[in-house]
């Protein structure tokens, strides 16, 4: 996908296109929807999940939006994804989508054509990456289950220390207000036990005051997995327009990756602290991450809210923690783009897993994962239809290496809470 500022039009407008690479004949140039249509249609899904998260938590003073989800699906649908699936050959069942801008925002499995199909049900596999160069590195060869994996878990969080009567510089004061009020993730024990029963030989889960940055920093070799269970931030504040956003030198410039962050179990006890190590406080910007030893790394799972959020760049894709696991040589990362809830985000990865060591194919698992979840949902419930988007759909695999075909997979054998559809 391409953003362009299309000058044949009064007040020269941003819009989208998408070029189109098939195993046969020249690429081909699609014409997508406008900028403007793209971020209100995004606006009208966040306000109704974060409404529909509201109902699930038993808030019952939510404001009530005025759209329903439904209709936001159906659009992005038809401004951004159906010009390019009406010109695709038939028998197509592998895809690759590098988005650009603000399409990186958007859940391309949950999106409702015409007949009320998801696009996950159209598709074996769909594959992430943030530039076509990403498919010239090889595929692993390393089978996923061949190396000890790590699991970090934030089940609890160091008391906080009382910090002194200063003035907090701005990003400071705007760092303490994103996470002061964070409370420890009560799904991360049993998302971590779920995971305990798939790992392999000398794995480690690090929990409770294990779960820290030092160790992840100690980590060597390479882990084949790291997946982080806990809370994520993004602070957001003023990033460029769109149209001014172009690759920049981030030692003059390098607020967008410390806007996207994780916590781990002291980042609430060093806030306002003077002197505490940077590399020790417990808080993971991306550029924290792309310091980690990930080389040897198959898959990173940032098990977290809003993973996969940060500043989009003009054909550099997004300047966040999905940048700097890049950056330390992880070929495969499962990042969120909305708030998830840690009562129903273990079940979605016992089924990933299941299916990731099954197949050794990441970039599958995740979408398959999505697409038992979604195939037998009621699209005209709209309870049941914003509940299976907001706790399924966030979930994006990112890969940097070259395309495999989807493998056989088992069939599941019990259901996703809140779904028709069976999984394991």
């Amino acid at each position: 996908f391409a953003r362009f500022t299309d000058y044949s039009t009064d007040g020269w407008t941003p819009r989208f296109g998408a070029i189109l690479l098939l195993p046969d004949g020249p690429p081909r140039w699609i014409p997508l929807g406008s900028e403007e249509a793209l971020e209100s249609w995004l606006a009208v899904l966040d306000q109704r999940l974060d409404y529909r998260a509201a109902q699930m938590q038993g808030i019952e003073d939510a404001a009530v939006p005025v759209l329903k989800l439904k209709p936001a699906l159906r659009q992005l649908h038809d401004q951004f994804w159906k010009p390019v699936a009406d010109i695709l050959p038939r028998g197509v069942h592998t895809i690759c989508l590098s988005p650009d801008a603000g399409l990186n925002f958007v859940s391309f499995a949950t999106l409702l054509d015409e007949n009320d199909r998801f696009v996950a049900e159209e598709f074996a596999l769909c594959a992430y990456t943030a530039s076509g160069r990403d498919l010239l590195l090889d595929p692993a060869t390393t089978p996923l289950d061949a190396a000890p994996w790590n699991i970090f878990a934030l089940d609890t969080f160091a008391e906080p220390t009382v910090a002194p009567e200063v003035p907090a510089a701005p990003f400071q004061q705007q760092l303490t207000d994103a996470i002061a009020d964070l409370a420890p993730l009560a799904g991360a024990k049993r998302e971590s036990d779920i995971l305990r029963a798939l790992l392999p030989p000398e794995s480690h889960i690090y929990e409770g005051p294990k779960a820290t940055e030092l160790q992840l920093r100690a980590i060597t070799p390479s882990p084949a997995v790291l997946h982080l269970i806990t809370h994520g931030f993004f602070l957001g504040g003023d990033a460029p327009a769109a149209a001014d956003r172009r690759l920049q030198d981030f030692d003059d410039d390098p607020l967008p990756l410390y806007r996207s962050g994780l916590v781990l179990h002291g980042a609430k006890a060093g806030l306002g602290k003077p002197g505490i190590d940077a590399n020790a406080d417990d808080i993971l910007f991306a550029s924290d991450l792309a310091a980690l030893p990930l080389d040897g790394t198959r898959l990173v799972t940032l098990s977290s809210c809003q993973s996969a959020l940060g500043d989009t760049l003009a054909a550099e894709g997004v300047l966040g923690l999905r940048r700097g696991i890049a950056v330390a040589g992880a070929r495969n990362f499962l990042l969120t783009l909305w708030p998830v809830s840690d009562a129903t985000t273990p079940d979605f990865m016992q089924r990933f897993y299941t299916i990731a060591r099954e197949t050794d194919h990441p970039a599958q698992a995740a979408w398959q994962t999505q697409r038992e979840a979604l195939a037998d949902i009621d699209r005209n419930d709209p309870e049941a239809l914003e509940t299976a988007v907001l706790t399924v759909g966030p979930f994006v695999l990112c890969q940097r290496q070259g395309l495999t075909p989807p493998r056989a997979v088992t069939p599941p054998s019990r259901r996703l809470p809140g779904s028709n559809t069976p999984w394991l």
